[in-house]
C-alpha cells in the first residue's frame, strides 16, 4: 500500500473515533490513535480523553475565571447589518456565497 493510502486509512480511523458502543472501544480507539502519533509522527498525543492526571499539557496556559479580576475587555460595537446590499456585512465578510 502507497503511504498516501496509508494516510487516507488513518484519517478515516481518525473520523471514526466517535462512534463507539462501549467505553472499551473508546479506549481502544484512543490507545490506537497515541501509538500511531508515538510511533508514525514521533511526538506526544496531547488530546487524550482517558487516564488524564493532574499534568495534562492541554491544561498550560490557561487561567481560571476571577470575578473580582477588573480588567474588562473593551466594549465592541455590533457590525452593521444591510440586508439588502451585496455585502451585507460590509469590508467585515466576504459577499454570501450564490
Amino acid at each position: 500500500m502507497n503511504v498516501s493510502d496509508m494516510l487516507d486509512v488513518i484519517h478515516y480511523f481518525y473520523e471514526e473515533d466517535m462512534n463507539y458502543a462501549t467505553v472499551e472501544q473508546a479506549q481502544m480507539a484512543e490507545a490506537r490513535r497515541t501509538f500511531v502519533f508515538e510511533e508514525m509522527y514521533q511526538t506526544k498525543y496531547d488530546y487524550k480523553s482517558f487516564n488524564k492526571n493532574s499534568n495534562n499539557s492541554a491544561d498550560d496556559g490557561i487561567t481560571p475565571f476571577d470575578p473580582l479580576n477588573k480588567d474588562v475587555k473593551p466594549y465592541i460595537p455590533p457590525t452593521e447589518v444591510n440586508p439588502d446590499s451585496y455585502s451585507p456585512f460590509g469590508s467585515v465578510l466576504d459577499a454570501p456565497i450564490g
